[in-house]
């Protein structure tokens, strides 16, 4: 699974690349390690305001839930949601599938593979560091807070296929042609399983990272 992060991006170079102003500037600051198991924030763009990047804490929660993000999170960890698994007898992930999809800003991500019986660390990027988007789903709490989820899928593409990953899976990530496609509110739960069926992706490069800089208990991003 996908638990870090990375966005090292300039706000210049993220607001130029995907030629969206955030609505909260100041609330913005790059680092390397998006700790999905503190509560952190990341940049996204969502449905409900395509034109500006807001923020969201990692983690979808339920609409109605009042308790606190990490006491959802150690019973049903929502970090990442594989999209082949959401179905719609499942309202609590096909309502956000259907009506809250968002584009979530990063730089890179991690994965893990086992090497000769030991686990390496890669780092995972678009080349020269370029800002890109993984497809996500969001939630509104009643305070105004937005949670998300990262959306994972099988890896069939043979340039993905160069991923250094224990697992099949990768983020969905979306090129920019998918965007509006992936905002617009008339498409449907089909419309976007076909979507990722037919995905053009980036051609990732990698780098071997050390593991002491993954430590959960070193980083944490949240703004609020």
């Amino acid at each position: 699974m996908f638990y870090k992060l990375r966005n090292t991006a300039s706000l210049k170079q993220i607001e130029q690349e995907l030629n969206t102003p955030f609505a909260y500037p100041k609330l913005y600051r790059p680092i390397k390690v998006l700790n999905g198991f503190k509560e952190v924030s990341l940049p996204i763009i969502t449905m409900e305001k395509p034109k500006v990047i807001d923020f969201s804490i990692w983690g979808l929660l339920p609409t109605d839930f009042e308790e606190n993000w990490s006491v959802f999170q150690n019973i049903s960890n929502t970090l990442n949601v594989d999209i082949q698994n959401i179905n719609e007898e499942d309202p609590f992930l096909s309502e956000a599938l259907n009506k809250r999809r968002c584009l979530i800003i990063v730089t890179g991500f991690y994965t893990t593979y086992i090497s000769n019986g030991k686990i390496k660390s890669f780092h995972v990027f678009r080349k020269n560091n370029l800002p890109f988007c993984l497809a996500g789903i969001y939630n509104e709490l009643a305070d105004g807070f937005k949670t998300c989820s990262v959306l994972i899928t099988t890896n069939t593409n043979s340039k993905g296929n160069a991923i250094p990953s224990f697992s099949i899976k990768q983020p969905l990530v979306l090129k920019k042609k998918y965007f509006d496609y992936w905002l617009a509110e008339d498409n449907s739960f089909c419309d976007l399983k076909s979507l990722v069926k037919d995905l053009d992706t980036y051609t990732f490069e990698s780098e071997v990272v050390d593991q002491k800089t993954l430590d959960p208990s070193e980083v944490s991003n949240n703004p609020f």
